[in-house]
């Protein structure tokens, strides 16, 4: 899945970055001082790469009045917004000029101006002005912003690029997928996506969809509830979140909730992490997972088969990091030494148990 790609030269990829298929090195770090709108840098040969916002980019971004001062700088007349500059720490000679590509009429002007080659072949430039949408870095209401710079060594225009960022849908890009096996099936299928400042998970199973929504419940951690909708009747039922004492003790230093001690509870887990209900239906319990062996005991203990596929065994014992729903210091340990928290759980209808799962999360960039 290509989440940005960099084209020069006529359609040349100067650089692609992928999601989901594997780690992907991000030399970019973040600096919450930096830019209200690029809060970031990089290192590079030439020292740090600091970015910074024009006033009109903020304004239309934020509505706010600030940004750096380009009029300095050598700008095609052309564009219609300048939006920032990125410079170099230990280069004063080199920098690089970001703008909005409004349409391909523009980068041939600023092709022209800079005389420097065209950067997209006939094909994005037919998306470009047509579907500008679906290669959008930024977006107001109904404009949207494609990036376009150019980059200047010993003060001369080098390099002319223009960014294509993909989402998934809309205005939508994954951030995380998560998955959930029971018995080597996958019964529910979600993500975890973003929108600029916003963000939001669904999940789809058999005639289910399901949004989780924010709540304002007095639970520490889990701050959320599912609204699970059956497609065949719309009928809409909502599952209630809460962490356990133990998870509360380690994240929150709070001594409240409960370990489910009233439970049929599987004598080898560890860790107990939360449950989850919908009033009169069921109960899940969830439940740290730290190896393949320990969740075959789990299964053996309950009567339930294993939840995982082959795929996913192998994962269990070599790389349970992969599939993590988050690390936490459950140790007490120390920053390093945090625990991938794979979580598995166990569902009970009229006090049985009835179902073991295994949840799986994996990242963009992992």
């Amino acid at each position: 899945m290509i989440k940005e790609q960099i084209f020069i030269n006529e359609g040349e990829i100067y650089k692609e970055v992928k999601a989901f298929e594997g780690v992907v090195d991000d030399p970019y770090l973040q600096d919450l001082e930096n830019d209200p709108i690029l809060p970031f840098f990089k290192e590079t040969s030439d020292g740090r790469k600091d970015y910074k916002s024009s006033p009109a980019f903020i304004k239309w971004m934020l509505n706010k009045d600030a940004g750096v001062d380009l009029s300095s700088y050598d700008l095609c007349p052309d564009v219609t917004m300048w939006l920032g500059v990125a410079t170099y720490s230990e280069n004063q000679n080199r920098n690089e000029l970001f703008f909005r590509a409004d349409s391909t009429l523009l980068l041939q002007e600023v092709a022209s101006y800079y005389n420097l080659p065209y950067p997209i072949s006939t094909e994005m430039g037919d998306t470009l002005d047509n579907n500008i949408g679906t290669i959008s870095s930024y977006w107001n209401n109904s404009e949207d912003i494609v990036i376009a710079s150019i980059k200047f060594d010993n003060n001369l225009p080098s390099l002319f690029k223009m960014y294509a960022t993909y989402k998934h849908t809309g205005k939508w890009d994954i951030f995380n997928k998560g998955r959930v096996f029971v018995n080597g099936n996958v019964v529910e299928e979600g993500a975890w996506m973003v929108s600029q400042e916003k963000t939001k998970f669904e999940s789809e199973s058999v005639n289910t969809k399901t949004v989780f929504k924010a709540t304002n419940n007095e639970d520490p951690i889990n701050q959320w509830e599912a609204h699970r909708t059956n497609l065949a009747t719309n009928e809409t039922k909502i599952e209630h979140y809460e962490s356990s004492n133990m998870l509360r003790k380690v994240i929150g230093n709070l001594d409240t909730g409960s370990n489910y001690e009233e439970y049929d509870r599987a004598p080898n887990v560890n860790w107990w992490l939360g449950r989850s209900w919908i009033e009169n239906e069921y109960e899940e319990l969830y439940f740290l997972v730290e190896d393949k062996g320990m969740l075959d005991v789990v299964a053996n203990y309950y009567n339930l088969p294993v939840p995982y596929d082959p795929a996913l065994e192998i994962v269990l014992d070599t790389n349970l990091q992969s599939i993590r729903f988050k690390s936490y210091d459950l140790n007490s340990e120390g920053e390093g030494n945090y625990v991938a928290v794979v979580v598995a759980s166990v569902t009970f209808v009229n006090d049985t148990a009835t179902t073991l799962k295994l949840y799986e999360t994996t990242r963009w960039n992992e």
